[in-house]
């Protein structure tokens, strides 16, 4: 960095630290007041192991397992699936049943683990009671749906979902951070380009002058 530049971010430091302040203030105020907050609800569920086979077979079952959840992840999204978990939905939530199948495709989410036939959904709400009605819900509906498709079976539920207490976004310390490196970037750019103008301008009035124009 030159030196200009440097006595002019030294310059113009407590002008950017300020800017940056009041963004990233603004940032966490709207986070705290004004960005709905979500709450993510969560239940585990896991690919039973069939009691007949014996231990040598358990990582074949394992390996199995692992395919068999990529298929019931595919299930899950198909819109038979999410049509009958939204009328399950609409039993237990007086008003829900606006929400679009695509809605609530986006707003769940299906993680598994490597070396394990256990995964977990997850539904995201502004509502926690109404996060935690809708993945019992899925996990009822996908259970029900597995059973009837492959005549077997074999997942279990591992227990209700929790009613979420603290919401999971927006995050208010990230956001105001975010927010104020970011504005203080912008601030940077900012006092460069209006030096750059100042420069402009002064290398115009000198021409100007020199060649006695108007």
């Amino acid at each position: 960095m030159s030196i200009h530049y440097y006595q002019l971010f030294k310059k113009s430091l407590g002008f950017m630290i300020l800017f940056a302040l009041l963004c990233a203030g603004t940032m966490a105020a709207l986070s705290y007041w004004v960005i709905p907050k979500m709450y993510e609800a969560n239940v585990s569920m896991m690919i039973i192991k069939n009691p007949d086979s014996g231990s040598e077979y358990f990582y074949d079952e394992l390996i199995a397992g692992r395919e068999i959840i990529n298929d019931y992840r595919e299930i899950l999204n198909t819109d038979s699936v999410l049509y009958e978990i939204k009328n399950e939905v609409s039993r237990q939530i007086t008003g829900d049943s606006n929400i679009s199948l695509d809605d609530l495709g986006k707003r769940i989410n299906f993680e598994s683990f490597s070396d394990s036939r256990v995964f977990t959904i997850t539904y995201r709400d502004t509502d926690p009671y109404h996060a935690q009605i809708v993945v019992d819900s899925i996990a009822k509906v996908l259970k029900t749906r597995i059973v009837a498709l492959t005549k077997v079976d074999n997942i279990a539920i591992l227990g209700a979902a929790q009613l979420p207490v603290e919401p999971v976004s927006p995050n208010i310390v990230t956001n105001g951070v975010i927010a104020f490196m970011l504005s203080l970037f912008a601030a940077f750019i900012f006092v460069i380009f209006i030096d750059y103008l100042r420069s402009m301008n002064k290398k115009v009035a000198d021409y100007k002058i020199k060649t006695n124009l108007p």
